[in-house]
This record gives structure tokens, C-alpha cells and sequence, in this order.
């Protein structure tokens, strides 16, 4: 059976599958890549102008670009894990190929009377990549994964037949398989005893993406502003696999159950950027920027396959697994960039950037929906607000010059935790992003070209499911990231 939402069964769902607190916080909070030279130099790009990226950090630094050109850059990115639940240590590995930037600047050969020099830029930015692996596993002596099924029916007051068709994403699947019990009162529980055996993976893949046009304008030798309009979109998946298995031989007749619940969300939104660059002296550059808040056009669509293996039979929905979809907005908060560089012509320049945003003022909108949600969606939104803070972004970046036309780079970006209670986390994750870059580049007269390459590690924390009478089990992942990047340019 394919099940479309349902007033029954929405909330539920939304639950159980999308518009998170944690997809809130992915979608706001994403590390741009851009071109090769930008990557290497830790994309410390306000305050230094110059680079096609600047159209999606302060289009003002367009100005600094005197000659049409066009480039493109793309990469390749290996992202390994290392993970703990229950005290058991796994790893994965995970890759990709990626285009990371397009871009073309038109610089006009006719002279303005008021205007030292205008650039007028098109590109599309890979802002965020989600392609990320997580296995884990061990043996839980307190819960099962199946608590929580017997919870929410008890909770919800359901009797047998509202258990058997609630609950099409979860419950109902699990009261119809015989993985949850019900005794003559109407209680239901789990039939499992502990110890039980669990395994988890999660695999994520999608980006984040942004077309943008704009234009960068200088008046004189100190004063440039840009202006631009972007498009980003969302493209994300993610596959959630959990498995119990009774290694231990506790429960008679049953051998294992497994549920992989494949949600895939789509988004396209915009937003504008505003930017200064002032010279006050010729070696001296200082930038800022303005990123207005991004309401996103969201679809949801996701579908959960369930199975329960015993001795005597097996139960699944593979043939017909339980499928749903939800349509709605959801508002990003604003951004702020500042940055400074010093430049010196013969040797190179050093820049430094800060940026601020604060994924607490994310918020999810329902009421466009066909569906009266403003609880959920007040609850949902109550909940972000609480659990997140700023988020302070520092980057540095040098260039220095090689030989006549060559470059050598380096760069550093640090994001702190976006959590309001690290305390409560700090056991098992920081939550920060520190980045280590560099490369070199060759600068001809009509042709260049760049390599960077780019090491990211951040960590998380899941809490796979939580349950009232048992400690909530913790998984936690420590990430990294390798980035390989090429831009070829092209000048005209």
C-alpha cells in the first residue's frame, strides 16, 4: 500500500522523517568550497576582492576583477568516519567527483565618466557537499530500539485497530509484524528482552548549490559596492538503516528485525548579498557583506521498508513498503561577513575574515499547508530556537608569489559549535569545523589555473532514539574530509 499523508498520520511522520531540528541546522550552516584559489586560501574572501567566488561571500570584490574571464572548478572528496555507540569503535569511507564552481565575469572595454570599473558576474557554487557514510553498532543491556514504538502507542491511547493503521511509517508496522505486544488492558510493549544486539547506518549524499548574479562597481582607487541575487537549492538524501538482532539467545523463535527509512528533501529559494570594499591605503583592503535570510520552497518525499524475521515466519512490506511526501517553506537566518587583507604587490597578501550567523532563527512554516500543523509547526520551531546559538566563523588566508606567474597558498578556517548547551553534549562531540588548506596557482596573461587542497574535521553526536524508562544510547562520529580541487580560467 502507498500511503499519502493523512491528518491520521502526519505528524508522525514529519517525526519520524524530516523537518528536524538537525535538518534545520544542516541547512543554514553550510562551509562553501568555491574556486581552487578561494579553497586554498581558507575562503578568507571579503576583504580581498578579486576571485570569482567573492559573488557568494561580498560581491563588491568583483571590482577588483579588470578583465572578462570565465572558469570552472571541480574536485574530488573522500569523507571517512570514526564511530562509537555503546563503546564499540567502527569506521567508513565514503567519496565523490563534484563540480564545485562555474563562473564567467564580464568587464565592459567602454569607459564610464563616474565609474572606474564595473564587473557583471553569472556562477553556480557548490556550497555544501552531504556525501557522508556512518556504521556503527554494539550490544545494549538498557533498551530496544523497539521501545519506542510501544511508547507512542501507549501514549496516544490507541487500541488495536488504530495501532494496526496509525502508524504506517513506524508503530503499525511493528504491532502488525508481532514485534510489539498487546495484553488485555490495551498496554502495549515491546516483546523483546535485553540484552539485544543493534547496528546502524546512515548514508548521506546531496549538496547544496547557489546561482548567482551580480555586479561589483569601483568609483575611484578606494571605494567599490556589489550587489547580488542568488537562487540556492537543496538537493538531500539520506538512507536511515536499523537492525536487532538476538545474538544472545534471549527471546524464543525470533531471529532479527530491521526498518531502513530513505527520505530525500528538494529546495530552491532566494536571497540577496550587499558589500563594501574600501581602500584606505593601496596595501590595505577592508570588506563587509550582508546575506539577507533564504525562504526555501521544500518538498519532502520518503518511504520506510520494514521487516521481522522469526523462526517460524518472516513479515516485510518490501513489495509495498509505506511511501509519503510533504510540501513547505522554511526561512534560513540572515549572514554577516567582515574581513581585512594586507597586499603587497611583489610579495602577496594575508587576509583574514569573520563571519556570523545563528541557526536558532531558522524557521519551519506549515501554513501554506493543506493541513492545520501550527502546533507542530510552533513546537518545532520553539524547539530550534532553544537548542542552538551564533555560530562565529574566523578564516585566514595568505598568498605569496612563487616565481613570475606562480603562487603558493595557505588557509585556515574555524566554525564554533552552533549548540546553546555544549555542556550537555561535550562528552561526546565539540560541534566545531576546522578546515586546513593550501596550493598554488599559475596567473598567466589569458590562461590560469589552480590546485588546492582542503581538510576538514568536525564531529557529531545522533541519538538514534529515546525512550522515558532508559539513558537515550549516544553514536558519535568524528568526521574528515579531504579535498582535491582544480579551477582552469580562461581570460578575454
Amino acid at each position: 500500500m502507498k500511503y499519502i499523508l493523512s491528518i491520521l498520520t502526519i505528524a508522525g511522520c514529519l517525526t519520524a522523517h524530516a523537518q528536524t531540528d538537525i535538518d534545520a541546522y544542516r541547512f543554514s550552516t553550510p562551509m562553501s568550497v568555491g574556486t581552487a584559489r578561494s579553497a586554498a586560501i581558507g575562503n578568507a574572501t571579503t576583504g580581498i576582492g578579486g576571485d570569482i567566488s567573492t559573488l557568494n561571500s561580498n560581491p563588491a570584490g568583483l571590482a577588483q576583477i579588470s578583465i572578462s574571464e570565465f572558469s570552472i572548478s571541480g574536485g574530488f572528496n573522500v569523507t571517512g568516519s570514526k564511530n562509537n555507540y555503546l563503546g564499540i569503535q567502527t569506521d567508513a569511507q565514503k567519496s565523490a567527483f563534484q563540480l564545485n564552481n562555474l563562473g564567467l565575469v564580464y568587464v565592459p572595454k567602454k569607459k564610464f565618466t563616474k565609474i572606474k570599473n564595473i564587473s557583471i558576474a553569472a556562477s553556480y557554487n557548490r556550497t555544501a557537499s552531504f556525501s557522508y557514510q556512518i556504521n556503527a553498532g554494539g550490544v545494549n543491556n538498557n533498551s530496544s530500539y523497539s521501545d519506542i514504538y510501544a511508547e507512542q502507542l501507549n501514549n496516544d491511547g490507541n487500541d488495536s485497530t488504530s495501532a494496526m493503521t496509525n502508524y504506517p511509517f513506524g508503530a503499525s508496522l511493528a504491532f502488525e509484524s508481532g514485534l510489539i505486544g498487546r495484553t488485555s488492558d490495551n498496554f502495549f510493549y515491546s516483546i523483546l528482552d535485553l540484552p539485544i544486539s543493534q547496528r546502524y547506518q546512515i548514508n548521506r549524499k546531496g549538496n547544496m548549490n547557489d546561482f548567482s548574479m551580480g555586479t561589483g562597481i569601483s568609483f575611484n582607487d578606494q571605494w567599490m559596492v556589489g550587489l547580488s541575487i542568488g537562487i540556492p537549492s537543496i538537493n538531500y538524501e539520506e538512507e536511515f538503516y536499523v537492525r536487532e538482532t538476538d545474538d544472545a539467545n534471549v527471546n524464543p523463535d525470533f531471529i532479527y528485525w530491521d526498518k531502513t527509512d530513505k527520505y530525500r528533501t528538494e529546495g530552491t529559494g532566494i536571497n540577496a548579498k550587499f558589500g563594501i570594499l574600501y581602500l584606505p591605503s593601496p596595501s590595505v583592503r577592508i570588506g563587509a557583506s550582508f546575506t539577507t535570510p533564504t525562504r526555501y520552497s521544500m518538498k519532502d518525499l520518503y518511504l520506510t521498508a520494514f521487516r521481522a524475521d522469526y523462526e517460524t515466519y518472516t513479515m516485510d512490506n518490501f513489495n509495498s513498503p509505506a511511501e509519503g511526501y510533504f510540501n513547505y517553506k522554511m526561512k534560513t537566518p540572515l549572514k554577516f561577513n567582515a574581513g581585512a587583507s594586507y597586499v603587497n604587490p611583489d610579495f602577496g597578501f594575508v587576509s583574514i575574515e569573520y563571519e556570523y550567523t545563528d541557526p536558532s532563527k531558522t524557521k519551519y512554516i506549515f501554513a501554506d499547508n493543506e493541513y492545520n500543523l501550527n502546533d507542530f509547526e510552533s513546537n518545532l520551531n520553539e524547539g530550534i530556537a532553544s537548542k542552538y546559538k551564533a555560530i562565529h566563523t574566523m578564516r585566514v588566508g595568505v598568498e605569496g608569489k612563487i616565481a613570475q606567474h606562480f603562487r603558493g597558498r595557505a588557509g585556515f578556517q574555524y566554525r564554533t559549535s552552533g549548540f546553546a548547551n555544549q555542556e550537555a553534549v561535550s562528552d561526546f562531540a565539540k560541534n566545531t569545523v576546522m578546515a586546513f588548506s593550501g596550493g598554488f596557482g599559475y596567473r598567466g596573461k589569458s590562461f590560469y589555473t589552480d590546485l588546492a587542497y582542503v581538510h576538514t574535521l568536525s564531529d557529531e553526536y545522533i541519538i538514534p532514539y529515546t525512550v522515558s524508562l532508559a539513558e537515550s544510547p549516544v553514536l558519535s562520529s568524528k568526521y574528515n574530509r579531504s579535498n582535491f580541487l582544480l579551477t582552469v580560467g580562461f581570460k578575454f
